[in-house]
């Protein structure tokens, strides 16, 4: 027997040693193909990193070169009579050249055609320069070579295109960058306008954002070499000569990697130059190589590890149980238990499907069970992802159960229960192998039952006890009995659960649709100050909000309160937008405005069981005035200029979709400098305390009334808000609460460049060509109609728009005009216009990218069946073939999430040479498409 042991433990021994050099070989065969697709990839992302940085720094260095540009055509600084200085100052001062890193802008000086300074910014400069006797005691001078071309008087501004310079300072601060522009001065002489830089501050802010790990490094070179800045203090250039060379740097016109040796390391660099401002800077990103493999390595070798040690693990537990099936037998013994009475059986069953509370039903599962079949412990576990899962248990000797979870590898016994779903009985665990100790806790004797619902196994009951023998033939009957009727009731328990999540997730996605909908912050006017706070009593609100500008400078405030709940409700509200959108470009008086959306809506919200409170306040800025229109909202309050009190606007009516005989009215409020007004939903006066008391228009008006002039829009925000959390004395609120406040403001004069109006009939946008990729995308996806939507009867439009947000409007209106004439009811229309508009906005912000030389193509094709869309872009970034959760990834989703919803059939396709369409079909009839 000894002999037969020792074999045994040889073979398994051999099996180990041959399967861990197998892994070993798999292992070194993975690494080696993983390492070198590691180390193509990081130089790909290295590459593809130092193209950004030079095209940030060449973009910011031509910025700078238009800013010195603009600026030396303002009319003061080309002025050289001694009364402009202050005003040129001043224009130093506040010019834009100071959205750059503090630091980076040293000084700017304005030289004469001599090369004498006239003034310079900071103003401490000024005063050396009153004392100057020659040009070069200042402390730079423009170089000698652009003072001969302008020391006649003549002017040649036209033949000196702006240069960046090194020059030595002349007060002993070493070298310094000059940025020298020419001016047109108005002596009729070229003169010159001088930025000294920090170009290693510019570079430093542009290049902050760089991840460098822990061996890496960035340079920005000049074209001879001189490093004007480095991310560390090591390595530096001198570690790569081969690489930093001036005749190899000038042969890099496109970036490119190369590999070299610095201190036994191999390292990656990445080398791209920059022209901007008449010279070439060189931009160099070296990282150690072994980096980018490090990561690699130390899986494999994890990797290697735990599949040696699982095989260990197999070989060893086979080894057991040949030695277990070989040397041991199973001794089962049966004991008489009880019978369980039908009426018994009955009762449980009864108390067992009382409660629908998934904690309640399992606590009764285990104290029923006590009733048929004695046992010392019980336990319920429900599969899960992560395996089986302790969810109840119960103890008659008053310990309690150790709540885990038990993995794929663990709780054998009741693994084989789930898979040959039928009960299992283990006698005596201290002989079953397939047993599993339970730390504290002590099992002889274990029934396992499978608890299923159908043919379908949600979990496992355990029935314990501490000694072995317990459990007889006929407790396994009455206890699969027993289980089969807790698995019933604990299913309906779980989806009466998962019916409460699913709602809750309604609700979630409802809310992310209405954040999708309202504006992201209040527009910044200069004649008027707006603020908005919009707080959910609940997870989704009823109360939404609008901005929107209108013709001739005018702007439309919107408050409203929609009536409903979840997915419908926010559905809805995305509804009014749409038709609010629209209907604003053909009203311009609020009143007009919410008849037309009464009369758009009417039905629609009838049909829905649904009604919104909305108020409109239409801002003319060139008469500073509100035109306020309400239709069901509370009744806006203004302060008007040299006014202490706060007054109610005397304007209402009937909230939309209650009555389709209403009529509007407006009201024109002053809105001098120095007023304000506020407009907000019932949540403010409705807010209850403990003991049922609402806040009130009394109090609200007092609280306005205690405002004191001088009072901010923010501040009185806050006040009102504040007001309303005390009154609920720390309840929760009872409904929405929003709040718009509006504060009228002197516009201040700043001096500015207008751009000339266009002339009547003219446009100045620039005339968009169509790429040839995307009518070729028109012709195949032609071809490519289904023969189910083919209609003798079908007429198509065609239109291409460019990538430019609000030419969505276009698309919009064309097939508004196809859906009426194709005879498709309002509510159809609405939801059309909805999901082409969406549609056009992702092929404009994503597919291409907002590049205004790229056109997006809309194609409307109508026929007796409906109507059918296709909306082509040129494909700059791919859009997903499967609309995304709500909720999740990037907002957009939210855009196709409305299309699918609000379309018969809706479809992303892509264009073998690059672009997606997305194709949407509107039935005319319901009956062909299927459920709405």
């Amino acid at each position: 027997m000894p002999k037969l042991r020792f074999s045994i433990g040889t073979t398994a021994a051999l099996v180990v040693v041959v399967l861990v050099l197998l892994i070993a070989l798999v292992t070194a065969i993975a690494w080696s193909v993983i390492n070198r697709t590691v180390v193509d990839q990081f130089r790909a992302s290295e590459l593809q990193l130092v193209t950004s940085l030079s095209q940030q720094a060449e973009a910011s260095l031509n910025n700078l070169n238009s800013n010195i540009a603009t600026l030396g055509l303002q009319q003061e600084i080309r002025s050289t009579s001694q009364l402009d200085v202050d005003e040129a100052l001043n224009t130093l001062a506040f010019t834009e050249v100071f959205k750059y890193p503090e630091g980076s802008i040293i000084s700017i000086t304005r030289f004469d055609h001599r090369g004498y300074p006239r003034y310079a910014w900071p103003g401490n400069l000024n005063a050396s320069i009153s004392t100057l006797k020659d040009r070069m005691d200042f402390k730079y001078a423009v170089p000698q070579e652009f003072v001969d071309r302008t020391r006649g008087g003549q002017r040649v501004t036209s033949s000196i295109p702006i240069h960046l310079r090194q020059v030595e300072r002349s007060d002993g601060g070493g070298k310094t960058y000059l940025l020298i522009a020419p001016v047109d001065a108005s002596n009729l002489n070229t003169e010159y306008l001088v930025y000294e830089l920090d170009l290693g501050i510019l570079f430093q802010d542009l290049f902050d954002f760089v991840e460098l790990g822990d061996s890496g490094q960035l340079w920005v070179l000049t074209n001879n070499g001189e490093v004007l800045f480095q991310a560390r203090s090591s390595p530096t250039p001198d570690s790569a000569p081969a690489l930093t060379r001036l005749e190899d740097l000038s042969d890099y016109d496109e970036p490119v990697n190369r590999t070299y040796e610095a201190e036994g390391d191999t390292r990656l660099a990445s080398v791209a130059s920059t022209n901007a401002l008449s010279s070439t800077f060189i931009i160099f990103l070296t990282r150690s190589q072994s980096e980018a493999q490090a990561g690699v390595t130390n899986n494999i070798i994890s990797i290697f590890v735990f599949s040696s040690l699982a095989a260990v693990l197999v070989i060893g537990m086979a080894t057991l149980l040949i030695r277990r099936i070989a040397y041991e037998q199973q001794k089962r013994q049966q004991e008489e238990q009880r019978q369980q009475t039908t009426s018994t059986m009955l009762e449980v069953a009864r108390a067992l499907n009382s409660s629908l509370d998934l904690s309640i039903v399992l606590e009764r599962i285990l104290a029923e069970l006590q009733k048929l079949v004695p046992h010392d412990s019980a336990a319920v576990l429900l599969l899960e992802d992560m395996g089986l899962r302790t969810v109840a248990e119960h103890s008659t000797r008053g310990g309690k159960l150790t709540t885990t979870i038990f993995r794929p590898d663990e709780a054998r016994a009741a693994r084989e229960v789930i898979a040959m779903n039928h009960p299992i009985v283990i006698n005596d665990t201290s002989k079953d192998e397939r047993w599993t100790d339970v730390p504290g806790i002590k099992i002889r004797s274990w029934i396992g039952l499978p608890l299923r619902v159908r043919d379908h196994l949600v979990g496992v009951l355990n029935i314990n006890d501490e000694e072995p023998n317990r459990f007889t033939a006929e407790d396994v009957d009455v206890a699969q009995a027993f289980a089969d009727q807790a698995s019933i009731a604990l299913q309906n328990a779980r989806l009466y659960q998962l019916e409460v999540k699913q709602i809750e997730q309604e609700l979630i996605i409802a809310r992310g649709i209405q954040e999708t909908l309202l504006p992201e912050k209040s527009p910044e006017l200069p004649q008027l100050q707006v603020v908005v706070r919009s707080l959910a009593a609940q997870q989704v609100s009823g109360d939404y909000y609008l901005f929107l500008p209108l013709r001739d400078g005018k702007w439309l405030f919107a408050i409203g309160d929609v009536q409903g709940k979840g997915i419908p409700a926010a559905l809805m509200m995305a509804v009014i937008m749409t038709a609010l959108r629209d209907e604003a470009v053909r009203h311009n008086n609020p009143a007009d405005l919410l008849q037309a959306l009464n009369t758009r809506l009417l039905q629609r919200m009838v049909r829905n069981h649904m009604n919104t409170g909305l108020m409109f306040a239409i801002f003319d800025s060139s008469t500073y005035q509100f035109e306020v229109a309400n239709g069901g909202m509370l009744q806006p309050y203004v302060r008007y200029a040299g006014s202490d009190k706060f007054d109610f606007v005397p304007v209402g009516g009937y909230p939309l979709g209650v009555s389709g005989t209403m009529k509007y009215a407006s009201k024109t409020v002053p809105f001098q400098t120095g007023s304000m007004m506020l407009m907000f939903t019932d949540g403010v006066v409705e807010a209850q305390n403990r003991v049922g008391e609402f806040l009130g228009f009394e109090k609200v008006e007092a609280l306005l009334d205690s405002f004191p002039v001088e009072i901010t829009p923010e501040e009185a925000l806050d006040r009102l808000l504040e007001a309303v959390q005390i009154h609920l004395d720390g309840l929760p609120p009872q409904d929405d609460t929003t709040i718009i406040v509006f504060r009228a403001q002197e516009v201040k004069e700043t001096m500015s460049i207008q751009e000339p109006e266009p002339e009547e009939g003219h446009t100045t946008r620039p005339i968009i060509a169509v790429p040839a990729s995307m009518v070729e995308a028109k012709e195949k996806t032609a071809e490519a109609r289904s023969s189910t939507h083919s209609d003798a009867n079908r007429y198509n439009v065609e239109l291409f728009i460019p990538s430019q947000l609000g030419f969505e409007m276009i698309a919009r209106s064309a097939v508004e005009s196809m859906a009426r004439e194709v005879g498709f009811e309002e509510e159809r229309i609405e939801d059309i216009k909805t999901a082409v508009a969406e549609a056009c906005m992702n092929a404009i912000e994503h597919g291409n990218a907002m590049d205004i030389t790229r056109s997006v193509g809309v194609l409307l094709s109508a026929s007796e069946a409906g109507l059918e869309i296709r909306v082509m872009d040129t494909g700059m970034k791919t859009l997903p073939q499967e609309v995304p959760s709500p909720g999740q990834g990037d907002m957009r989703g939210w855009g196709l999430f409305f299309m699918q919803n609000l379309m018969d059939e809706f479809e992303i396709r892509y264009l073998p040479e690059g672009g997606n369409v997305i194709h949407m079909v509107s039935y005319l009839k319901t009956d062909n498409a299927g459920d709405d």
